[in-house]
C-alpha cells in the first residue's frame, strides 16, 4: 500500500491532488433543512424576500446586507499600501567589548 502524500499550498490549505472530498453534512443539518422545507411554502419564502426588498429600498440596513451578502455574497477585504515607510534597526554595542 502507497504512502498518502499531504499536500499543502503555502497558506496552510490543501494543495491540487487531495482528494478530502471536504466535509459531509451531518445528519441533524439535512434534517433541520428538511424541516424547514416542510414548513415554508415557496410562497411564504417570496413573500419573505419581497419584505426585505421593500425594507431595504427603504433603508433597512440589516436587509439590505442580507439581500447583497445572499446575491453576491460578503465584502472581501482589501488592503492598499501606499507610501513609503522607513524602518530604522538600532543595536545597543555598550558595553560588548
Amino acid at each position: 500500500m502507497a504512502d498518502k502524500v499531504e499536500v499543502r499550498k503555502p497558506n496552510g490549505q490543501f494543495g491540487p491532488g487531495n482528494k478530502t472530498g471536504g466535509r459531509k453534512r451531518k445528519q441533524v443539518e439535512d434534517d433541520g433543512l428538511a424541516l424547514f422545507e416542510r414548513a415554508i411554502s415557496e410562497k411564504d419564502k417570496l413573500d419573505i424576500i419581497r419584505i426585505g426588498v421593500a425594507k431595504a429600498k427603504k433603508g433597512d440596513i440589516k436587509w439590505a446586507q442580507w439581500l447583497f451578502n445572499y446575491l453576491i455574497g460578503p465584502p472581501i477585504e482589501h488592503k492598499e499600501i501606499t507610501g513609503t515607510r522607513e524602518l530604522v534597526i538600532k543595536w545597543d554595542d555598550e558595553g560588548k567589548d
